[in-house]
């Protein structure tokens, strides 16, 4: 729950919150007596720097806890997205080659009718927060990897099948996202 801010209403930050948690655990684990003391022992005081959030390395936090942020995993690109094409963008670019950045979201490992060499299709979210389908015939499965989770910039042409649209790739590579100070 202090992963993810959810006890942002006790007015402490989530630093010192980790820190207060992390001594009531190590303190759980000691001998409890088994009668109850005629003195209560008094509660430890911290004094804890200034520890300093970051809404980037909140962010990272979400991802591993709770497998998605809960903000907007564009916030960590380090590239404008804005800069590239969006999903919107696609209808009006058939038979023609352009750039998406997109975060990747799954993909799916077939292969070739005829000769069956594998190929991949890819779902993808922009930043606006629609969906992008990429499709990665054998060469460019080849050529271009999926490196897990996260951003990529996928170049091809965009084709249309069945009233859906897709980029066929030729070209992809993993993007950076910011870096946390530290």
């Amino acid at each position: 729950m202090i992963d993810v801010g959810a006890l942002r209403f006790t007015g402490k930050t989530k630093k010192q919150l980790l820190w207060e948690a992390s001594f009531v655990q190590s303190k759980a684990g000691k001998h409890i007596p088994a009668h109850q003391s005629f003195f209560k022992d008094p509660l430890p005081v911290f004094d804890l720097p200034m520890l300093e959030d970051h809404p980037l390395e909140d962010m990272l936090q979400e991802i591993e806890t709770l497998r998605f942020p809960l903000g907007n995993i564009f916030d960590l690109l380090q590239d404008d997205p804005y800069a590239y094409k969006l999903a919107k963008d696609i209808p009006g670019l058939l038979g023609k080659e352009a750039v998406f950045i997109g975060y990747l979201v799954c993909t799916k490992d077939t292969y070739t009718k005829k000769e069956q060499q594998l190929m991949h299709f890819g779902t993808w979210v922009d930043a606006e927060g629609n969906w992008l389908d990429s499709v990665h015939f054998p060469n460019a499965a080849m050529r271009y990897t999926f490196q897990g989770r996260g951003f990529y910039k996928i170049k091809g042409l965009i084709v249309e099948e069945f009233g859906e649209y897709a980029i066929n790739v030729t070209g992809m590579v993993k993007v950076g996202i910011k870096q946390v100070r530290g």
